[in-house]
């Protein structure tokens, strides 16, 4: 099953629970995370390899951090991690909408 598509995801961080929408497409390799209200951010260096997608992305709050993920797509379900610079890796699941 492709990564593609929009995914519900829920995570938990130092910072507490973190739920977003998280979207991917092909056209370049792309991926936007969407949050509460309208709040966009594009991820960058997205590469897609079968049903796992790698992505790093730049955080400036509510401390700077460089975050590099991990997911992975079985049917219906993704499954992966974050890791945020000296923070140990966390595990990040989702479904798609």
């Amino acid at each position: 099953m492709s990564v593609l598509g929009t995914w519900s995801i829920a995570m938990k961080s130092p910072f507490g629970e973190q739920k977003f929408d998280l979207t991917f497409t092909d056209d370049p390799p792309r991926a936007v995370m969407s949050g509460n209200g309208d709040d966009t951010t594009e991820v960058d260096n997205v590469v897609f390899d079968g049903d796992t997608a790698t992505f790093t992305q730049d955080v400036a709050s509510p401390m700077k951090l460089h975050i590099v993920w991990t997911v992975e797509v079985e049917d219906d379900a993704l499954s992966g991690t974050a890791k945020a610079g000296m923070f140990p890796a966390q595990k990040v699941a989702g479904t798609r909408v």
